[in-house]
C-alpha cells in the first residue's frame, strides 16, 4: 500500500488486473483497462472529423432541399424534407459539440478534405433513380 499526500493507502495493483466493483466488468466489459488508456485521437484530430460530418450533413441537407421542388413523386418528396431535417439536426449537435472544444474562429464553414470533388453529384443528380 502507498501513502498519498491526504494520507488515503492507495493499493499497487497494475491496470491488468483491475477489478470492478462488485465483481462488475470494468467499463462494461467494452474495453479491457489496458486498451482504454491506450492513446486515441487527439482534440485537433476528434475536432477535424467533427467538422468534415459537420460539412458534409450540411451539404446533403442542401442536396435535399434542392431537389424537393422537383420530384414528381409525393412520397419521395416526404422522404428527402425528413432526411434533410435530420441532417439539420445533426448539423447543429456538431456545431455545438465543435463549439465546446474549440475557441472562436471555428472554421465551420470551410472543409478540409476531399469530400468536395464528389459532393457535387447530388445537386446534379437530375433523375429521381439516379438520386437514389
Amino acid at each position: 500500500m502507498k501513502e498519498t499526500g491526504n494520507s488515503l493507502p492507495v493499493a499497487d495493483v497494475s491496470i491488468d488486473e483491475y477489478r470492478g466493483y462488485a465483481g462488475l466488468p470494468p467499463l462494461t466489459g467494452l474495453l479491457t483497462m489496458g486498451e482504454a488508456i491506450n492513446k486515441g485521437l487527439t482534440v485537433d484530430e476528434s475536432v477535424d472529423r467533427l467538422k468534415r460530418l459537420h460539412w458534409g450533413l450540411k451539404r446533403l441537407h442542401y442536396a435535399l432541399i434542392a431537389h424537393i421542388p422537383a420530384m414528381p413523386i409525393y412520397e419521395l418528396k416526404m422522404a428527402f424534407s425528413l432526411h434533410a431535417f435530420y441532417c439539420s439536426e445533426h448539423v447543429g449537435e456538431y456545431a455545438k459539440r465543435v463549439k465546446e472544444m474549440r475557441q472562436p474562429p471555428y472554421g465551420l464553414e470551410v472543409a478540409r478534405c476531399l469530400f468536395r470533388r464528389g459532393s457535387g453529384r447530388a445537386f446534379n443528380a437530375g433523375l429521381a433513380a439516379r438520386l437514389l
